[in-house]
């Protein structure tokens, strides 16, 4: 194994928007596969203010290699102000992990 794979949290403002952001990775290589999640209650404080919004969320599967360019790419083009990138190291089965390599490379 060279590197280790990623997934990366996302929330969205809707299904569309995570649609569109994960083309773009998708077309750009810097993912390999979305998911996407629609309506997630989200529960958070703003400006000092408690709210509560129907969200959608998106996982992004890539290599770790490529986990900062992702993110950066996601930060550039997501339409929220200070959207949640979150990373996390992910193992995957030896036939999905080759499929991403191949894909991805």
């Amino acid at each position: 194994m060279t590197d280790s794979l990623t997934l990366i949290y996302c929330p969205f403002h809707n299904v569309d928007d995570a649609k569109k952001l994960a083309h773009m990775l998708l077309k750009e290589k810097l993912i390999v596969c979305a998911n996407i999640l629609p309506s997630s209650t989200s529960l958070y404080v703003w400006d000092g203010t408690l709210q509560e919004n129907i969200e959608t969320i998106a996982l992004f599967k890539t290599t770790d290699a490529l986990k900062k360019a992702a993110a950066h790419y996601i930060e550039l083009h997501h339409s929220y102000d200070t959207p949640c990138i979150l990373q996390f190291d992910a193992q995957a089965n030896a036939a999905f992990e080759a499929w991403t390599r191949k894909t991805i490379s």
